[in-house]
């Protein structure tokens, strides 16, 4: 009898065995609907721009094994022009709905999953609400465009608002890590920005790209209206060498335009610029592009499409971590002796702080 209880017990210790997954691994699967005809295609799981594992779709499925490791803490699986899914490589079955793009099974994804879902959602509206303005023939070009940057302020604000909701819930893990860094690439206060590092625990203050996007607020903050020119190297369309202390701080007003070939809103402000250089040139106004994160064919390039006339720096990236810049357009306009009048100019906003300028004398 004691022979057979013993028998029964190792039978269930082994079936219990094989039900359960070892603690440090993680199992990532998905199925995927008839319409994506996937079947035998490939699925990859990518470390940054890296592929560290590929598994083929069998019966509209896939799966991916192995074990956690801590220079791996969150990947993207992902099938080539079909779907993409962020995932936190944490033990246990994460299932990825191709669909969504997200992936739930375990903490850290339920979280980020709730999260991204409410995202979506603000960007869902924000598109519903300007697409009719853009496909409106009838409406008035600048009554739209103005009504487009209102329904985008609104959206920038909502997403600030949501980032900092979730970020309390997650002060010191990998999801905090990511919206730290999303938070800092939008508008804060020097109030606000000491609060949200104050909140920060120490495995988020000791990530490589928060202390890069720390470094990119601080100085941000430190080059606000009334501070000096930040000098930096770079090459003009030429190929060679030049400064920003070359145009700027001799005199002149000048407007400083950090941007890039590829980007849409840069491109978009060009013409205005344009009308303005020709508007004000004699005035006593010069201007001075810098292209960052760009490459210098495709800069050219550029330059000549768009008619540009004025000066160019060509920097990759130290002039927007020097300037605290986290997207582009950024126009900066620089008085006479180098110091900052202003930042984020767009659009009428240039006009009318130079219209300001003359009607105070200042312009020389």
């Amino acid at each position: 009898m004691a022979k057979k209880l013993l028998l029964a017990a190792g039978v269930i210790f082994a079936l219990a065995s094989c039900n359960k997954q070892p603690a440090n691994t993680y199992t990532i699967s998905g199925t995927l609907s008839d319409s994506l005809q996937a079947e035998g295609k490939i699925v990859y799981l990518y470390k940054g721009k890296e592929a560290i594992d590929s598994t083929a779709v069998v019966n509209n499925a896939f799966t991916f094994t192995g074990t956690v490791s801590d220079s791996l803490k969150y990947a993207t699986v992902l099938m080539k022009k079909t779907f993409s899914s962020l995932v936190f490589m944490e033990p246990g079955k994460i299932t990825v709905d191709a669909t969504e793009e997200a992936a739930t099974g375990t903490p850290l994804n339920d979280a980020y999953s709730s999260y991204n879902k409410e995202m979506k959602s603000l960007q869902k509206n924000m598109r519903e609400k300007i697409e009719p303005l853009t496909k409106d023939s009838t409406m008035d070009e600048k009554i739209a465009e103005k009504m487009i940057d209102s329904i985008y302020q609104k959206y920038t604000a909502d997403v600030k608002d949501l980032n900092l909701k979730h970020f309390d819930k997650h002060t010191n893990d990998i999801i905090g890590t990511l919206i730290f860094i999303q938070i800092l690439n939008g508008d804060l206060t020097p109030e606000q920005f000491a609060e949200l590092k104050g909140k920060a625990g120490e495995y988020i203050l000791a990530d490589e790209n928060v202390k890069n996007a720390i470094e990119r607020q601080e100085n941000l903050i430190a080059t606000q209206p009334g501070a000096d020119m930040r000098d930096f190297n770079g090459v003009n369309d030429e190929g060679n060498e030049v400064k920003l202390s070359d145009f700027v701080g001799k005199g002149h007003y000048v407007l400083v335009d950090f941007w890039a070939s590829w980007c849409g809103p840069c491109r978009h402000e060009i013409p205005n610029l344009v009308n303005i250089y020709k508007e004000y040139k004699s005035k006593g106004l010069e201007i001075v592009g810098v292209a960052v994160w760009d490459k210098m064919e495709d800069h050219l390039k550029a330059v000549k499409e768009l008619n540009v006339t004025w000066p160019q720096i060509l920097n990759e990236k130290e002039a927007t971590q020097l300037y605290g810049i986290a997207g582009i357009p950024q126009i900066i306009l620089f008085g006479p002796d180098g110091k900052i009048v202003k930042r984020d100019l767009r659009g009428e906003d240039i006009k009318k702080t130079l219209d300001e300028i003359i009607a105070e004398k200042k312009m020389l």
